[in-house]
């Protein structure tokens, strides 16, 4: 068997038993399920020595003054956390059919609504915090469709299995590259709005302060945003004590300037957000060198 055959089988065989756990919690109640995704999440997440491990690596380094009891509580938050977004990925098109299951407002709606009536387009910028997807699914729901670009997931079947569920909450889907970022140019040129999470390290990219600490940080968002003259806008999607519901903030523009500075503004928001609740956002991610 070669190397090539032997991965792509066991890429198979990891979404064929993904699907099949998460078919089965989407048979249950919406509110039984999430319990479920939650403790497997926590389990999974915070049992595994390689993630937990990464995140409390990640928390020492910008929250050197919690214990290490509170680190690996944290550690089992953001495991819970992300239990329930993959569920909630799986059930993506029951979820954007359930409009009680957000709110929606902030500073930067009204800006977001004034372009769109302009004929323009607006990039919207998020991090894996809270459900970024339900940022789109609030927006669709308010007459606002947005699409999005992300970075495809290793496991192809799984790739494609979720960007079908990711076009329930708007259109296009892109995945980052060339051919994907000419897209979106394209669509938000054409008076669309994108979003971009932008938490991730690229590497090669300029090092802006993110939560205290340099990171790569891709400036593509605010080149794109600066060089069609539409709106930058930081946008976030948090769950709310009862965890299936999400308070939708679209945040006041990014102000005018250089790229970096944007981006560096654009950070400081997103840090923000962690700040005040650090168990809904992805530490998993190596953002630090």
């Amino acid at each position: 068997m070669t190397a090539g055959l032997g991965r792509r089988l066991a890429d198979q065989a990891a979404f064929r038993g993904a699907r099949l756990v998460m078919g089965g919690l989407a048979l249950l109640p919406d509110s039984v399920a999430g319990r479920l995704a939650e403790s497997l999440g926590a389990a999974i997440v915070a049992g595994l020595p390689v993630t937990r491990r990464r995140i409390e690596r990640n928390l020492a380094r910008v929250m050197p003054h919690l214990s290490a009891a509170e680190r690996r509580r944290l550690a089992r938050a953001v495991g819970g956390h992300f239990g329930r977004v993959i569920l909630e990925y799986a059930t993506l098109p029951r979820l954007v059919a359930r409009r009680d299951a957000w709110t929606l407002g902030g500073p930067g709606l009204d800006a977001l609504r004034r372009a769109r009536a302009e004929g323009r387009g607006a990039v919207l910028v998020s991090a894996h915090f809270g459900n970024w997807e339900v940022i789109r699914a609030a927006l669709a729901a308010a007459g606002i469709p947005c699409g999005m670009i992300y970075r495809a997931f290793n496991n192809r079947p799984f790739d494609l299995h979720v960007r079908d569920l990711m076009r329930a909450a708007g259109a296009p889907v892109l995945t980052k590259g060339h051919r994907g970022t000419r897209a979106l140019v394209a669509h938000v040129a054409r008076g669309g709005a994108g979003l971009i999470l932008v938490d991730q390290k690229q590497t090669g990219a300029p090092r802006l302060p993110f939560m205290g600490h340099p990171a790569e940080t891709a400036l593509a968002a605010a080149e794109l945003a600066t060089r069609l003259g539409v709106p930058l806008l930081p946008a976030f999607a948090t769950r709310l004590e009862d965890p299936d519901r999400f308070a939708v903030e679209i945040e006041a523009p990014v102000p005018d300037g250089p790229a970096p500075a944007r981006m560096e503004e654009v950070n400081r928001r997103i840090a923000a957000r962690i700040a005040a609740r650090p168990g809904q956002w992805f530490w998993l991610h190596n953002r630090w060198r």
